[in-house]
């Protein structure tokens, strides 16, 4: 992405969708934005479609993979308890 970040602690963890061809599981982690990287050098990923900054307050409607991260990243926000394993995404 060409950012550089400071990871601060494991967040969430959320499995692939039931029935893929592979098992994934992705670690979210809250990080602080520390800035851009000058010239980095971005090796896509081909299964990626893409990234964007996402409005907090806009969330819910914003397309966001895996989605069940939508409403923990708000409660998050809120300062609210979160789980940290949120299991297998759905097909949503």
């Amino acid at each position: 992405m060409g950012i550089e970040v400071e990871p601060k602690s494991l967040k969430f963890i959320v499995e692939g969708l039931r029935g893929e061809s592979f098992h994934r599981v992705d670690f979210v982690f809250l990080c602080d934005y520390i800035g851009k990287i000058e010239n980095a050098k971005i090796h896509e990923d081909k299964n990626q479609i893409g990234f964007e900054w996402l409005s907090i307050e806009n969330l819910m409607n914003e397309p966001l993979y895996p989605s069940k991260l939508r409403s923990q990243i708000i409660r998050l926000f809120n300062n609210e308890k979160t789980d940290v394993y949120l299991g297998n995404e759905s097909m949503e």
